[in-house]
């Protein structure tokens, strides 16, 4: 009887329970399921500029609607491969040139809070660098430079010189007499070699069994350039300008550069550019590309014009640089150790040359004789890199 009665009081206690929660109002949420789905306005694609991404397009423009005017709310990608931005608004997006290539890549634009996705195909990328010539790793490259057929010439090792032709084909050319630091090519195909720290130029004509020398400076230079009436510009650590005039084969120095190292030297309409560092003991004097006008027909030079101080160059300040380049319309490249190894300087804007695409350390730039640019690699990735830029370099006058 006792357990009879104790479980009637149980059976109580549960309907009392359950009449208290009954009369309780739910306050937690509805379930999902419940939810309409509620976005932003989906993003679409009318256009994109240029109409295909071409060497030497360098940015992208997507033209479209209900983009988000906050470049981090915008993500694109070009097939797998996500694009920098670098502007944006609600009807366009620029994107630097992506790190990828093909002939009809998907290109998608995903906007945060969007649920569709914007898509645009095919679009053209471009393949725009290459390995070039195949070098291993004890075949230290010294210098390079190209003739009027496209033809590339590689001084390593100790003296070695190699020819690779325009496919890629190498085969060995000539020694050279010396460790050369710089090379150049004359326009009947004589190679012109400076010898590492030295006084004398040399040049090895096609065919020759060995060079000969061509030339005496002043002072021990390690790198040279030509101009339009054949006077050679030779510059090395503490040795200013060395000029060897054309027309007497006299020399004589020029140039306030008597404390600096000059790494490379080269002539660009009717200027001679040179990137050097200080060395002298006043610190003050900035390190970068200055230039001197050519006033004579025999290399006399006028005064030194600072264009490019390194200390102002921002993330660049930190790195080194090695060479120097222009294109025919005035873009100035300077190959350095960044993890973007070529700075460009156009109308005062600097910028990284097809950033995040190109390899490792520059140490040296050569321009061919239409689009093509040669890259010297450093550090540890010894080799040449071919890379198609779309621009045409300044004229080479040879000797």
């Amino acid at each position: 009887m006792s357990s009879y009665k104790n479980l009637q009081g149980i059976i109580l206690i549960c309907c009392l329970m359950s009449l208290v929660l009954a009369g309780c109002e739910y306050d937690g949420p509805t379930a999902m399921w419940k939810n309409k789905p509620t976005s932003n306005a989906a993003p679409m694609i009318s256009g994109i500029e240029p109409i295909s991404a071409t060497p030497g397009v360098f940015e992208i423009n997507i033209v479209g609607q209900n983009f988000s005017d906050n470049m981090a709310e915008n993500f694109v990608y070009f097939g797998k491969t996500r694009a920098e931005i670098v502007q944006s608004g609600p009807t366009a997006i620029k994107v630097l040139r992506p790190n990828t290539f093909g002939d009809s890549l998907k290109v998608q634009v995903t906007v945060n809070g969007a649920i569709e996705t914007a898509k645009f195909s095919p679009y053209p990328v471009a393949l725009v660098n290459e390995s070039f010539g195949v070098f291993v790793a004890s075949e230290e490259i010294k210098a390079m430079t190209v003739d009027k057929n496209e033809n590339l010439y590689v001084v390593f090792g100790s003296k070695q010189i190699v020819k690779i032709t325009p496919d890629g084909t190498r085969s060995d050319y000539g020694v050279a007499p010396y460790t050369t630091t710089d090379i150049r090519c004359g326009a009947d195909g004589t190679l012109y070699l400076q010898r590492s720290a030295y006084k004398k130029l040399y040049r090895l004509a096609p065919g020759a069994a060995e060079a000969e020398e061509c030339g005496t400076y002043t002072g021990k230079i390690n790198v040279f350039d030509i101009d339009q009436n054949g006077n050679v510009y030779g510059g090395g650590e503490k040795t200013g300008i060395n000029i060897i005039r054309k027309d007497t084969g006299a020399t004589f120095t020029d140039g306030d550069y008597a404390n600096f190292n000059i790494l490379a030297v080269r002539v660009f309409e009717s200027y001679v550019y040179i990137l050097a560092t200080n060395v002298g003991k006043d610190t003050t004097v900035a390190s970068g590309v200055y230039r001197n006008p050519i006033t004579s027909s025999f290399g006399e030079l006028g005064n030194s014009e600072l264009i490019l101080d390194w200390s102002t160059t921002g993330a660049w300040a930190a790195f080194e640089y090695y060479d120097l380049a222009f294109s025919q319309s005035g873009d100035m490249l300077i190959a350095t150790s960044n993890v973007n190894p070529v700075m460009r300087v156009k109308d005062g804007n600097i910028s990284a040359l097809y950033k995040d695409i190109l390899t490792t350390t520059a140490t040296e730039l050569v321009w061919g004789n239409s689009t093509y640019i040669y890259q010297r690699l450093g550090g540890e990735h010894q080799g040449v890199q071919r890379i198609n830029i779309g621009m045409v370099g300044a004229p080479y006058y040879g000797l």
